[in-house]
């Protein structure tokens, strides 16, 4: 019985000790528990100075993505209710037989931000309800710059006139949500009167990722011209336009990655 109880409070130490503050706006954020772990949410409020708080969740179970990580929490208020995402996910790399995990996570609200609170509405929104190509974008927007995400750059190529080809990938657990490519091309002109000028020319993409073993991906891309007069002309890249990534070398970057830990 002992190593069980070992077991759980060494995999509960993440979660208490590490808990980190996630500031969705100036008025609410999201907080590992510092009271009573196994009470069950409620609707009482506590307060700390002129911030209100309340248990919104307990869980226990699976250390490998059955429990709520608080810094993966996300809210988004829309006028009296807050909707949250607990954006919960699997880890591949996890054994599930090491054991057991729990959380317990607090809505923190500035009352003087958002003196209304108690008229709150809190919703649940899963990862799986999100059908809409906006709505994966917005639920990877509001991830990508959060601690547990990985971010990686690497340079493909680059020549001596300062032409370049990027990749920026994003990855959680391991798995990418959001590749970024980019490529600048300097075009040199020959005038007839003898001059010469190089132009810049920018192709950039984002592809957030629905599936990565399926190639499953929505692509935002976008043409940007350095003009004459110092402007950017920009032009959003057609539907139809050939311009992917190379899975391989993303694959890459993940062996890497799993090699360096």
């Amino acid at each position: 019985m002992k190593n069980h109880i070992f077991i759980f409070t060494f995999l509960l130490f993440p979660f208490i000790s590490f808990s980190q503050i996630e500031n969705d706006s100036i008025e609410f954020h999201f907080e590992s528990s510092k009271n009573n772990w196994f009470k069950i949410p409620s609707n009482e409020w506590k307060f700390d100075g002129n911030y209100a708080i309340k248990r919104i969740g307990y869980w226990k179970g699976s250390p490998c993505g059955d429990v709520p990580e608080t810094e993966r929490v996300i809210g988004i208020r829309r006028n009296d209710t807050i909707f949250i995402n607990y954006n919960k996910k699997m880890d591949p790399l996890c054994d599930p037989r090491i054991g057991v995990a729990g959380n317990a996570i607090d809505l923190v609200i500035n009352t003087k931000k958002y003196p209304n609170y108690r008229n709150l509405i809190i919703k649940e929104v899963k990862n799986e309800d999100c059908k809409t190509d906006s709505c994966l974008i917005e639920n990877i927007n509001n991830i990508i710059n959060k601690p547990f995400i990985n971010k990686e750059e690497i340079t493909v190529k680059s020549d001596s006139r300062g032409g370049y080809e990027t990749y920026t990938v994003y990855f959680d657990y391991n798995v990418p949500i959001l590749i970024e490519r980019k490529i600048k091309e300097i075009i040199h002109f020959d005038y007839l009167d003898n001059s010469t000028e190089d132009k810049s020319k920018y192709v950039y993409a984002k592809f957030y990722i629905r599936n990565w073993e399926k190639n499953e991906f929505i692509r935002v891309g976008v043409f940007k011209t350095l003009l004459n007069n110092g402007e950017i002309q920009k032009i959003a890249m057609p539907v139809h336009y050939e311009f992917d990534y190379d899975k391989d070398k993303i694959s890459e970057i993940k062996i890497n990655k799993r090699n360096s830990r």
